[in-house]
């Protein structure tokens, strides 16, 4: 449990306030969960809420060569762990993308 400071989830896996709970239970207390890509679960919550102490935000991301940058650094230098579950040629996108959202 409570492994992480920040998920940013880029396919909408919590698209209920009960899959947000259960996100809940693998960010540290004070961590936040940051979607770009399911404002449904927000709707009902607003852009922003609260957990248990755990963030929940829907965003509309904004990113220019500086910002890439500067979280290349952030990895090179350590600062920066990225968990990926997995990586896939670009060919078998649409079959990874479904198995993400059916949680497998």
């Amino acid at each position: 449990g409570e492994d992480f400071d920040l998920i940013f989830d880029c396919v909408g896996w919590a698209s209920s306030p009960e899959e947000m709970d259960r996100a809940a239970t693998v960010l540290k207390r004070g961590g936040q969960y940051i979607s770009n890509s399911n404002f449904k679960a927000f709707g009902e919550l607003a852009p922003s809420s609260e957990r248990g102490g755990r963030f929940f935000k829907a965003i509309i991301p904004k990113a220019d060569a500086d910002d890439l940058d500067l979280l290349v650094a952030w990895v090179e230098a350590g600062r920066l762990d990225v968990v990926t579950d997995q990586v896939c040629p670009f060919m078998e996108l649409r079959h990874a993308l479904r198995e993400s959202v059916a949680g497998q």
